[in-house]
């Protein structure tokens, strides 16, 4: 619990240090091409906050597949990076499942970042690992939180 407030504390703070390099994610939807039953509807929110071209800290909460509420804190890395299309790796920790009776548990799924300057599409790709963890393609929609709030540079 610690490392998710931490994690959450840093994205905070984040509008406030670099307003250009932080995102506002307001959830999705998600699709579980192999099982029937699930929520498909994932409000949520969250702040992104991007340390560089490749890396970034996320943090947030949303209504689940399970129409549960989970909150999460992630660390991505994008190795591949063309404009406005890039793609890597994202890990962290994320709760509210019932595997583990909605406990912390830990994640780490390949995704996509379609990114205009104030609008970019997240898609997260979790693939089945068990038979707990059902294959779901998530998309995310965020905005770029440029003019909104102080900012100590000009950057």
């Amino acid at each position: 619990m610690f490392k998710f407030a931490l994690a959450l504390s840093i994205a905070l703070a984040a509008p406030v240090a670099v307003a250009d390099s932080t995102w506002l994610n307001v959830g999705g939807v998600s699709w579980h091409p192999f099982t029937s039953g699930k929520n498909g509807s994932n409000p949520g929110l969250g702040l992104e906050w991007q340390m560089d071209n490749r890396r970034f800290i996320t943090a947030g909460m949303y209504r689940n597949s399970q129409s549960t509420q989970s909150r999460y804190a992630a660390y991505g890395w994008r190795p591949y990076d063309k404009g406005t299309f890039s793609s890597g790796i994202i890990t962290g920790v994320v709760d509210g499942y019932q595997w583990r009776d909605g406990g912390v548990i830990p994640m780490i799924a390949p995704y996509v970042m379609i990114e205009g300057k104030a609008l970019a599409l997240n898609v997260v790709i979790v693939p089945r690992v068990s038979k707990n963890v059902a294959t779901t393609v998530a998309l995310q929609i965020k905005y770029r939180m440029r003019g909104m709030g102080p900012s100590l540079c000009d950057c």
